[in-house]
């Protein structure tokens, strides 16, 4: 049975299935907010890793760059652990 997205046999314990995203060939300020948004979190597990991600972005948005323009490499450093 798959109960808000999560794959689940009553009685037993539940499951998730977790899909690797794509690295994007380069990031922008653009793509940055696709990939967090796909990260669904019904039970609050991954809280802090959202969290994370979202301050990461507001560092981003700090930096005043256009949405095409490519990301200095200190911040793409940052990014990479969330696409391994």
């Amino acid at each position: 049975m798959k109960t808000l997205g999560i794959w689940w046999i009553p009685g037993e314990q539940f499951t998730c299935q977790v899909n690797k995203p794509n690295v994007p060939k380069s990031l922008t300020k653009q793509v940055l907010p696709a990939y967090i948004i796909k990260i669904s979190d019904i039970l609050g597990v991954l809280c802090p890793v959202i969290i994370t991600a979202k301050l990461m972005l507001q560092a981003v948005g700090k930096l005043l760059l256009d949405w095409d323009e490519r990301l200095p490499r200190r911040i793409c450093g940052q990014w990479t652990p969330f696409f391994i």
